[in-house]
């Protein structure tokens, strides 16, 4: 299950011409605050990422980076222009056939 938070597209400051989402979730809200203050879903979000990451497949969005700030987690990946539920909702009329 994905950790909740705000999600923006965005342009990366070391590459203009690279588009970027960017995830921002609040630790403090999410219950945060045990262990090292990190929410272990968000650990084991970013672990699937990095992971995802290595299998270099176009409609997978990479991981760039993960910084805390504060009580705020940032999660940048590659910025796709289509969504896995668009991708899966042209492909049902071909399941049914």
């Amino acid at each position: 299950r994905r950790s909740r938070g705000s999600l923006i597209r965005g342009l990366l400051l070391s590459d203009k011409s690279k588009t970027v989402a960017l995830r921002t979730v609040d630790l403090q809200s999410a219950n945060a605050g045990l262990d090292d203050g990190l929410l272990p879903s968000i650990v084991r979000e970013v672990a699937f990422l990095q992971r995802l990451g290595e299998t270099q497949h176009p409609s997978i969005a990479r991981l760039i980076g993960v910084e805390i700030v504060g009580e705020q987690a940032h999660i940048v990946t590659e910025y796709l222009k289509t969504s896995f539920a668009h991708w899966f909702m042209q492909l049902r009329p071909a399941l049914h056939q």
